[in-house]
């Protein structure tokens, strides 16, 4: 009978060593899926900073463009009015010396000739 007794402490040794690895297995398993959560979370975000950085760069660097492109513009802008001015100014002189000069002519054809 001692004989029997042995294997069944062997048996529920064995079956004791089984359900404590089968707890180990579970608990493994369960930390193995609440590590995959955290990374996934940290993961996404990871993901939504780096969008979230990349879409502040992008803004500020169009920000960056469009103000440069007004500055030109107005550079242009300024740079063409003082044109206008300058062409301008010299249709004026240009006028003013033509109507001078008409006016002298006009004033010669019909007073005969002035200076003759």
């Amino acid at each position: 009978m001692k004989r029997g007794k042995i294997l069944d402490n062997i048996i529920r040794h064995i079956i004791d060593i089984d359900k404590r690895a089968n707890s180990v297995m579970v608990k493994t398993q369960e930390l193995i899926d609440e590590s995959e959560r955290d990374t996934k979370t940290s993961i996404e975000r990871m993901k939504a900073d780096i969008i979230g950085d990349a879409k502040i760069k992008a803004d500020d660097m169009y920000l960056s463009i469009i103000n440069e492109a007004k500055a030109e513009a107005h550079k242009i802008k300024l740079l063409s009015e003082e044109d206008c001015l300058s062409i301008e100014s010299k249709f004026i002189n240009i006028k003013e010396t033509l109507e001078n000069r008409i006016f002298y002519q006009m004033l010669n054809d019909n007073m005969g000739g002035i200076n003759e």
